[in-house]
């Protein structure tokens, strides 16, 4: 999550945790330093949060990740994701990390810097686009409601990925070829 993402973030939490009581949020912030202002926004909304590095000792519905590396894994455990960077107008993260594990993809309007996978989850119907609080409430809700649809867009996301993998290898050696010039 980038700065101004964990309050939208933690709002649609608020408005799942009724229906879905069993419900764990995971707060990644981009920065590290930001932790604090995650347990902080947490508070506000009264919602009890613990770190990632406290981890199994200690549970909250809310998990604020306050190591680097552990992303990608977490992924693996969701059963849906919204990337940041989306929401806020920060060019996005890498949407094909949750992809990569079969996941539904939920970001934001701003996916500027990853407009190929982007492109590949829409036309694979493999990702989603939400603007605020409501809607990637609404959103996650849709998708929890009905696993069937969620897995089948997870499914649909890693073939984006796959798609987008097959041809990189080829792209690469075009962009060598051209680069050296003729032979």
């Amino acid at each position: 999550l980038r700065k101004g993402e964990e309050g939208p973030a933690l709002d649609a939490f608020c408005r799942l945790r009724g229906r879905w009581p069993g419900l764990v949020l995971c707060l990644v912030p981009r920065h590290l330093e930001r932790v604090g202002r995650c347990h902080r926004a947490a508070r506000r909304r009264g919602l009890e949060a613990v770190d990632w590095s406290r981890l199994p000792g200690k549970t909250a519905p809310v998990v604020v990740v306050d190591e680097i590396g552990p992303l990608f894994d977490l992924y693996g455990t969701a059963r849906v994701a919204f990337v940041g960077g989306s929401l806020a107008p920060k060019g996005g993260q890498n949407l094909m990390e949750p992809a990569a594990w079969g996941c539904p993809v939920v970001y934001g309007p701003h996916t500027e810097n990853f407009e190929d996978a982007r492109a590949a989850l829409d036309a694979a119907g493999g990702g989603m686009e939400v603007r605020d609080a409501g809607t990637l409430a609404a959103a996650v809700d849709r998708l929890l409601a009905d696993p069937g649809r969620r897995d089948e867009m997870g499914r649909r996301a890693r073939a984006a990925l796959e798609g987008l993998a097959a041809g990189a290898a080829e792209r690469q050696a075009d962009v060598l070829l051209r680069a050296l010039g003729p032979a």
